[in-house]
């Protein structure tokens, strides 16, 4: 609330107000990352599974990190892929996971880059959706896929932006619908982060006892 206050301030103290909101923030994440690593250590993750448009995840999830990109001079945008339905999920969980895959691609896309969210129906059957985000920035090494979503791995050894539990939760998030998660990626082209979610013909699973 103080770091909120300054924001009226000169320009110069609102800079620093803005500092402090984003350290702010950055903290709570950490804190509930943390927490959420402990909640799946012992079995304790909860799922409020319920029938959700796709489309509207989507939205919502690049709304809320549109200002970051656009201050990055990144383009962020859905690709419009038609309507791809409902999905059988925890909604708060997939925008949990939307946010980490996004927030991912933020921090190594350059300015003037793109990262792009999509959609499709997968499987043999097609009860699968497949939600899907690239982005053209720095690719990642073919050493490092194959432990991208270890608990905390990080793309680079000297990275100090995060402790490498992002891209770890959101795979569990996943697995936890049933759903599989992976990446495409090719180093000085860019990184395609796939996951899949039940299609609204499967049957609803219950939530997990807390």
């Amino acid at each position: 609330m103080a770091a909120q206050n300054l924001l009226e301030e000169p320009k110069d103290v609102k800079e620093l107000a803005l500092s402090i909101n984003r350290s702010a923030g950055e903290m709570l994440g950490l804190i509930q990352d943390l927490l959420d690593v402990e909640r799946i250590a012992a079995g304790k993750l909860t799922l409020h599974i319920e029938q959700h448009d796709v489309s509207e995840i989507i939205k919502q999830a690049v709304e809320q990190l549109q200002g970051v990109a656009v201050s990055q001079g990144v383009t962020l945008e859905v690709e419009p892929e038609g309507v791809c339905g409902y999905v059988v999920c925890d909604r708060s969980r997939v925008m949990q996971v939307l946010s980490n895959l996004i927030g991912n691609a933020l921090k190594f896309t350059p300015a003037k880059g793109r990262i792009c969210v999509s959609c499709q129906r997968s499987g043999p059957e097609g009860e699968k959706v497949q939600i899907s985000v690239s982005d053209n920035g720095e690719g990642i090494a073919p050493e490092k896929i194959k432990t991208i979503f270890e608990r905390f791995s990080q793309i680079h050894n000297q990275d100090r932006r995060g402790i490498g539990l992002g891209l770890y939760i959101a795979r569990m998030m996943v697995e936890e619908h049933p759903g599989r998660i992976w990446v495409e990626s090719t180093l000085g082209e860019g990184s395609t982060f796939h996951f899949t979610l039940p299609f609204r013909s499967s049957a609803v699973h219950e939530a997990k006892p807390q």
